[in-house]
């Protein structure tokens, strides 16, 4: 943006490629790299500064602008009415469409997930998030593993400062949820206080977690709290909270 305000307010040729003005110079000289990269920065500033014209290149510059916006649109552009349809590469090899080129889509990768349902007194075990995506929010005690098994053996270690045990039956249910590239396959635990460790349980250790961290809901409290998705799943899927 500072380049296009140099060239329209001061004639600086410095050139400018906002995301209207990209779009028109990628497909007019279909340069393929990868949408948000070095390389397609590179190529289309080069393109860019090949194009301003010496005694205005700020004309140039809102030209391109104006192009992009109202003519050379993301979807369904105006090749008919396009001032630059006869030197348009990609025009000319029908592959407007392609330009510019998306990123690859990162591949998915499946997780295995162990999620613990602990339930005191009609009341729910959940923990604050310590991770991204879902840093803060609430959510059941959960752990990862590269199996079932082993996601379940790493769950039933984290719940020991909670004075909280995996119920010995195996899961109770499972469900599955996808965020990002990650389809994370949930299997759901029914959890149990540890017979010598209930005052644990009434107030989990500090050091695992602090009180800020660590909540019992109901179910009408968790219905109406602000809680992301997986967590909702993980609640139905654990018989805490009715199918919607």
């Amino acid at each position: 943006m500072a380049a296009a305000v140099a060239a329209l307010a001061f004639g600086s040729r410095a050139p400018a490629a906002d995301a209207n003005v990209t779009r028109v110079l990628c497909r007019l000289d279909a340069i393929g790299r990868p949408a948000g990269s070095r390389r397609q920065a590179e190529a289309v500033r080069a393109f860019a500064a090949e194009l301003l014209a010496r005694g205005r290149p700020g004309d140039v510059t809102a030209a391109l602008m104006d192009l992009g916006q109202l003519v050379c649109t993301p979807r369904r552009p105006a090749c008919e009415i396009c001032p630059l349809a006869a030197i348009c590469v990609a025009r000319s090899r029908g592959t407007v469409a392609r330009y510019p080129r998306r990123k690859p889509r990162p591949k998915t990768a499946r997780v295995c997930v162990a999620a613990a349902c602990a339930v005191r007194r009609g009341r729910a075990l959940l923990v604050r998030g310590e991770s991204s995506p879902l840093r803060g929010l609430w959510q059941f005690p959960s752990a990862e593993g590269a199996t079932p098994a082993g996601a379940a053996q790493r769950l039933g270690r984290e719940l020991g400062p909670f004075g909280i045990a995996l119920d010995r039956s195996g899961p109770v249910s499972s469900a599955r949820h996808t965020i990002m590239n990650r389809r994370l396959e949930i299997r759901v635990y029914a959890a149990r206080e540890n017979g010598d460790a209930k005052s644990e349980t009434r107030n989990p250790k500090p050091a695992a977690r602090g009180r800020a961290s660590v909540r019992w809901f109901t179910p009408e409290r968790l219905e109406a709290a602000a809680i992301p998705t997986l967590t909702r799943r993980v609640a139905i899927a654990a018989g805490f909270l009715p199918e919607s």
